[in-house]
């Protein structure tokens, strides 16, 4: 089971069928629901977004929704850096090394200084 570098693992091709039969629903074969969040409203996004999207959906489909819940958070701090970013205040959410802040530290910037504005203007 080691892999060719120190903390590596790589399976022995002979143990496949036996690991498929025992994890083989946990393979990312099988179709993800969109159960929490509509993946039409991250196509031809970013890509990192769109995964976030499948995962988020995946984890709460497979019942782990700590994990879902976790996945949710990381969605919403990356379109609050974005939405920052877009409103050309990303210095607000910077450290003095360049380094976003803090989630806590964003949230409160936002509702300190009102740099973006999160509700729909029609």
């Amino acid at each position: 089971m080691r892999g060719k570098e120190m903390g590596t693992v790589r399976p022995r091709h002979a143990s496949k069928p036996r690991l498929t039969s025992r994890f083989g629903e946990f393979i990312g074969t099988s179709k993800i629901d969109p159960q929490v969040v509509p993946p039409g409203l991250f196509e031809n996004t970013r890509p990192y977004l769109e995964t976030l999207v499948v995962q988020i959906n995946g984890t709460y489909q497979a019942g782990f929704y700590d994990a879902c819940a976790v996945m949710c958070r990381r969605l919403l701090q990356c379109m609050l850096l974005l939405a920052f970013e877009r409103a050309a205040n990303g210095e607000v959410i910077r450290d003095v090394f360049g380094e976003y802040r803090a989630f806590a530290d964003v949230i409160l910037a936002h509702w300190n200084d009102q740099h973006v504005c999160l509700m729909r203007t029609e």
